[in-house]
């Protein structure tokens, strides 16, 4: 028979077991973050940095890399080289056949961030922390989607507020989503409009918040590399794929972002602009009532 010290001493030592069991274990489980870095001509330096600044944080590190003469580039993580006419869409693909598991985070290799650890680590914790959680981006300085255009809410007070879109700069989705952006087929969309539409679509049709860090901002330079008539004929057909309730949803995250009630089709209202532009019997002040000049 046990004395009431050894009694005690028990009872001390399971509940100290237990403590530790949840902070080990299933309670305080370890997300794992893969980091994907996206680079293409003349980005050699600027991915080998970012690879560099995260491998210590992240739990893999890919580089998804493409050149005009097919030379092997290398650097800390795995290395993946493509064919140089992919562009964003067809090397987005390539992350999601080398996702590995956990979340994945995608960084843009002519991104800049003062402090990439920081990102890892506030893209880990909110998956850990935060239930149900399907996309969660840092704050990007140059954003078509700027925060007061797509605000929903604020959900906590550490700045984090639920968003109806967030671009593919820097961003992340839960294993979930990645698993649902592999059954799409991209080989209809190289350039890669809409990507991260599909996946916000995705996410709040199954209930998943759709987050945007306002702690956290990424330097990222103005302008793209493609024409967007090609970019939005490709997004269309894109999301063709969608199911009927992610279609549904796509309709309303999109009305949200455009209240205006102009046309939602990217191409579209790509050449409604061109037209604005070059109109000389349009009134500059009936084109602004209507938003065709508006900045997207």
């Amino acid at each position: 028979m046990c004395s009431v010290d050894e009694d005690r001493f028990a009872i001390t030592t399971l509940i100290w077991l237990l403590d530790m069991k949840k902070i080990a274990g299933h309670d305080n489980p370890h997300v794992r973050v893969h980091a994907f870095i996206i680079s293409w001509k003349g980005m050699q330096r600027r991915a080998s940095d970012i690879a560099d600044a995260v491998f210590e944080f992240a739990d893999d590190v890919t580089v998804i890399y493409s050149n005009e003469d097919d030379s092997i580039e290398t650097g800390k993580g795995h290395w993946i080289q493509v064919p140089n006419e992919w562009f964003y869409g067809k090397k987005f693909e390539e992350c999601l056949r080398r996702h590995t598991s956990g979340v994945m985070l995608q960084i843009q290799a002519d991104a800049s961030s003062r402090d990439w650890g920081a990102v890892v680590e506030k893209c880990r914790k909110t998956y850990r922390t935060q239930p149900n959680v399907g996309v969660w981006a840092p704050n990007v300085d140059f954003n078509a989607w700027g925060t007061e255009r797509v605000s929903i809410r604020r959900v906590d007070s550490a700045e984090t507020v639920a968003v109806a879109n967030t671009d593919g700069v820097v961003w992340s989705m839960s294993e979930s989503v990645v698993r649902r952006l592999s059954e799409l087929a991209y080989d209809v969309n190289n350039m890669g409009w809409g990507v991260e539409w599909a996946a916000i679509a995705y996410s709040m049709a199954n209930n998943l918040l759709v987050l945007r860090d306002l702690s956290i901002t990424i330097l990222h330079p103005k302008g793209s590399g493609y024409g967007r008539h090609t970019a939005g004929v490709q997004m269309d057909a894109f999301f063709a794929q969608l199911t009927v309730q992610e279609s549904i949803q796509l309709d309303v995250l999109r009305k949200y972002c455009h209240p205006d009630g102009l046309l939602h089709n990217a191409t579209a209202k790509g050449l409604l602009r061109a037209l604005a532009k070059k109109m000389v019997r349009y009134p500059h002040s009936l084109a602004s009532k209507f938003g065709i000049l508006q900045r997207t």
